[in-house]
């Protein structure tokens, strides 16, 4: 049970970080344009003001004309930056009252691009605006200089690194939360202490956190390559297929913002999709990063390799459907549905997505490819049988040593047994270990006397008659129960059995030390008796010696 709530919270962390890098990186479709620096600017100087804390949000995301709350105009000269703004030689991007918005230049061009807006303001082609002097209050110096923007847009450099290691953070973040979040609320309710709650959501929390990150990295710098072009006609493709009014409510259900419709919606969902098979495709190599790591140290087959990659494949497709399908019904059936619920269906869909899709592709590899776990654990169940014989291991010692040899085969031990040259080898020496450490609690037996046996015999004899000793039922003992009474606690019932068989083994030597310091005294009292007998026989002969030899001291027997 426990096992199922890790995966069902993490699968939740999974999906979520997924499908956000998938939303994140479709907007970095925009940074193979021509003019996909000055965007790939924007987004960075969205993330700086996020992190550092102030109010940031991107309206102008859509391209709508001369639309952007963050008017950001990063040209590789002062001058080009400048002219940018201007259309018909005005200044075009006016607030609602009339008057000019900021433009951004980048921080190399800040001085040159305020004495070009003076000359504008003074050749009166700002509306509002008549000082040169105000030129500083409608330029503004960005985060970033011109190269670090075009760097940002380009595959491999630092500053693309950097952007996307920040922004990665920012994902992570929200994968480790939900993760904890689940993580802490599963183990409150199956009874663990706060602190054990709190230890676990952590640990769980940083887990998901790691694969978010390192594939919301890897994935952002795949989109800067010709990849997204690669994918461009089979997505746009797939969205044809699905038409207008299915890919508007699947657009929609997805991002954020005024409702899209027509070609502009067709268009956000097929770079919806681009994004998500890539961030898809990501995050299952990473997750599969263990795998394949064993696969090169031997540790497990390619088949195995095979199989397990299918496995989180599966999981991370069956999650990302489960998302989409959740919202897309959700955007069909209720369109006005408030941020809870679509919290609610985003995890829900992704985690019972994620589970199915992982155990549907799982079995149906498992119908064509053994897991190396099951011919290993053949081999184990064979050996076992027939140490088993060997040791005349009894009902209690076999349930007591298939407990240890299960926890024995924790972890990597099955890795390590593939990884061996002599899989038969490694058994016996894993097992014989197992079955040695539980028959050195035997007690040391000594076989019973003559006479024991026939006073044995006897009870048979009375037993089967009145139907009592072996012949009598015999209520089994709890050693749960047993454990419970003696400690006052608790106890697992593995340790319970291992507790209890000691205990026997204990009394076992105690009763037959007693049997035999028993046996000892009836033996030292048949030796005092004989002993004494010996002491009268020689006391008469000492005395018919004597009487012999007064006779032969009598006179009158002498003469």
């Amino acid at each position: 049970m426990e096992e199922k709530h890790r995966r069902f919270s993490e699968s939740a962390g999974v999906v979520n970080a997924d499908m956000n890098a998938a939303a994140g990186q479709t907007h970095m479709d925009k940074f193979h344009a021509a003019q996909g620096h000055g965007y790939a600017a924007e987004q960075a100087n969205h993330l700086y003001d996020w992190l550092t804390g102030q109010d940031a949000k991107i309206v102008g995301g859509d391209n709508a004309k001369n639309g952007a709350d963050r008017l950001g105009k990063y040209c590789k000269n002062a001058s080009a930056s400048v002219a940018a703004a201007f259309e018909n030689q005005q200044y075009r991007y006016l607030n609602a009252d009339g008057l000019p918005m900021q433009l951004e230049v980048p921080s190399d061009q800040y001085e040159n691009a305020v004495r070009l807006m003076e000359q504008r303001i003074a050749q009166g082609q700002v509306p509002g605006v008549s000082d040169p002097s105000q030129a500083k209050s409608v330029v503004r110096k960005g985060k970033f200089t011109y190269q670090q923007a075009v760097n940002i847009a380009k595959f491999g450099t630092v500053d693309s690194l950097l952007f996307d290691a920040a922004n990665g953070a920012v994902l992570s973040a929200s994968a480790f939360g939900i993760t904890a979040v689940i993580t802490f609320v599963q183990h409150l309710w199956q009874g663990d202490p706060l602190d054990v709650a709190v230890e676990h959501a952590a640990y769980s929390g940083i887990q998901v956190g790691g694969v978010a990150f390192i594939s919301s990295v890897i994935s952002a710098q795949l989109m800067r390559t010709s990849l997204p072009k690669m994918l461009a006609a089979p997505t746009e493709q797939i969205v044809r297929w699905l038409g207008p009014k299915a890919s508007a409510q699947l657009a929609n259900a997805l991002r954020g913002g005024a409702t899209i419709y027509g070609a502009t919606a067709m268009n956000n969902a097929a770079q919806l999709l681009r994004g998500n098979l890539i961030t898809a495709a990501v995050m299952t190599l990473v997750l599969s990063g263990k795998d394949i790591q064993n696969a090169f140290r031997g540790r497990i087959s390619g088949k195995q390799l095979f199989k397990n990659i299918a496995t989180t494949a599966g999981g991370v497709a069956g999650g990302t459907g489960g998302v989409l399908l959740g919202q897309f019904l959700l955007q069909a059936l209720v369109p006005g549905a408030g941020t809870i619920v679509r919290i609610a269906v985003f995890l829900v869909g992704g985690a019972i997505g994620g589970a199915a899709g992982g155990n549907g592709v799982r079995s149906l590899v498992g119908h064509f490819i053994e897991d190396d776990a099951v011919a290993l654990v053949k081999i184990i169940e064979t050996v076992f049988c027939r140490l088993a014989q060997e040791y005349l291991l009894t009902q209690e010692e076999l349930d007591i040593v298939l407990g240890d040899l299960s926890r024995a085969l924790e972890g990597d031990t099955l890795l390590e047994m593939y990884a061996s040259p002599d899989h038969q080898a490694f058994a016996e020496t894993i097992v014989k270990e197992q079955i040695e450490r539980c028959v050195r609690c035997r007690c040391r037996v000594y076989l019973p006397t003559d006479p024991e046996f026939l006073k044995g015999i006897g009870r048979l004899l009375e037993d089967a008659t009145c139907g009592g000793g072996i012949f009598q039922a015999h209520t089994q003992t709890d050693p749960v129960e047993v454990g419970r009474r003696l400690t006052g606690r608790d106890l697992s019932p593995h340790a319970a059995e291992k507790g209890l068989y000691a205990a026997k083994q204990m009394n076992l030597a105690q009763t037959q030390a007693e049997s035999r310091l028993q046996a000892m005294s009836v033996q030292e009292q048949a030796f005092q008796n004989k002993l004494s007998e010996i002491h009268q026989e020689r006391g008469m002969l000492k005395r018919e010696l004597n009487n012999l030899l007064s006779s032969n001291d009598d006179p009158a027997i002498m003469s």
